[in-house]
């Protein structure tokens, strides 16, 4: 970490007193979104599943950009959208599995399967999608 000083303007009005100093805390490095920047992490529920975050602070047209990405890049086909007021579900089927991609105001993006009890193979699917998704912009 640096750390930087900032005079005041009573400072610099008063060019002898050089001890009223505000101090910033800046990093050396600042992160940047870029296609090897990892975006997604995984969360494991009560009952083994994995849901994939995708994005936990995104709006609703990001939510669209990645349904479309799904179905032109995947060929994924969305069998059953539930939409409410402040949440979406979308099934859709990957490799055999099941999964629901998820949009809600408050935690963003994900995915999960769509069996509560899920398998190793939904778990397995889940992350590829992620990781699929992570290559991907935005």
């Amino acid at each position: 970490m640096k750390w930087y000083k900032k005079q005041t303007r009573k400072n610099i009005k008063e060019e002898k007193n050089y001890d009223k100093y505000f101090i910033i805390k800046t990093p050396n490095t600042i992160p940047l979104p870029t296609k090897t920047t990892s975006m997604s992490y995984a969360l494991r529920t009560t009952t083994g599943a994995t849901e994939a975050v995708i994005d936990d602070n995104c709006g609703i047209s990001k939510f669209y950009a990645i349904a479309n990405t799904l179905a032109d890049q995947l060929q994924v086909v969305f069998l059953n959208q539930v939409d409410d007021s402040d949440t979406l579900d979308w099934d859709f089927k990957y490799k055999n599995q099941f999964l629901t991609l998820h949009y809600n105001i408050f935690n963003g993006v994900s995915i999960f399967p769509q069996q509560v009890n899920s398998k190793k193979s939904d778990n397995k699917a889940v992350m590829e999608v992620a990781h699929f998704l992570e290559r991907q912009t935005f």
